[in-house]
């Protein structure tokens, strides 16, 4: 079982059972089972929503909130602590022997998501962009010169030369 605190700062408990997954795919019409489709929910923010929604529905009802009151209390940190906790849910109510491979799954996006946030920020700080800006600029002065040498003429003689009438 996983916990985490919304904004509010409010407990709450994601536990992955039959019953509750049941709720996320009778309501949300999201399969957890289904590995492409519980990967999916990282990316959507409204996946996730109904998704935590659902697991986390008795509590909610509990306490006399409404989804939206409820969802109020997300910003990014709660729903990484949630997602973490969805995650760490998911993988107990796998079976024994996939806990391993779902772990190393999860640690190898892990890495690809780190390495694809490092140089999204070497190309917006560093070497990266200055690099890319150079690249523009060479290429957008190689296209002037073959507008100017396309359409350049041949200077007139000087008048020195042109007989007079």
């Amino acid at each position: 079982m996983g916990q985490f605190k919304d904004s509010e700062n409010r407990q709450w408990n994601v536990v992955a059972t039959i019953a509750s997954v049941l709720r996320v795919k009778t309501n949300a019409e999201i399969d957890l089972t289904d590995p492409k489709e519980a990967a999916g929910i990282n990316d959507n923010p409204f996946a996730f929503g109904d998704t935590i929604y659902e697991l986390c529905s008795p509590q909610i009802e509990q306490r006399g909130l409404t989804k939206e009151q409820f969802l109020d209390a997300f910003n990014g940190d709660v729903i990484a602590a949630a997602m973490n906790c969805l995650t760490e849910s998911l993988i107990d109510f796998s079976q024994p022997l996939r806990r391993p491979n779902l772990r190393l799954a999860i640690e190898k996006k892990g890495a690809m998501d780190e390495r694809i946030l490092k140089a999204q920020e070497e190309m917006f700080t560093g070497d990266l962009m200055e690099r890319g800006l150079n690249l523009e600029i060479s290429k957008a002065q190689e296209t002037l010169i073959e507008i100017c040498g396309m359409t350049s003429t041949s200077l007139p003689e000087s008048s020195e030369s042109t007989p007079d009438p």
